[in-house]
């Protein structure tokens, strides 16, 4: 696997966490199938830019233009994530 110019999903403005001792200030969305044996990376369309915003068809949103640090924005949008079995990512049951 070349992970070298790939792009990837990453979810932005979240709050940074210590994982295993070192800060880490960004998340990769990668499903997993069912067991968590098979994991994949999400990639962007293939037209998207570096750093353009990425949404689920139906669900285009607009980000707040604050949170405040007890909003647990993540927590709520994470429970409408999941993957097919294909591995394909879906919010709210829309890939």
């Amino acid at each position: 696997m070349n992970e070298q110019n790939w792009k990837v999903c990453v979810p932005c403005n979240l709050k940074p966490v210590m994982m295993r001792g070192i800060k880490s200030h960004a998340m990769v969305l990668a499903p997993s199938d069912e067991d968590h044996t098979r994991v994949e990376l999400v990639e962007p369309p293939v037209d998207a830019a570096v750093g353009e915003r990425v949404t689920f068809t139906g669900h285009s949103g607009e980000p707040e233009a604050s949170l405040s640090g007890k909003s647990k924005v993540w927590e709520k949008l994470v429970a409408d994530l999941h993957s097919t079995g294909e591995l394909v990512a879906c919010y709210k049951d829309v890939p």
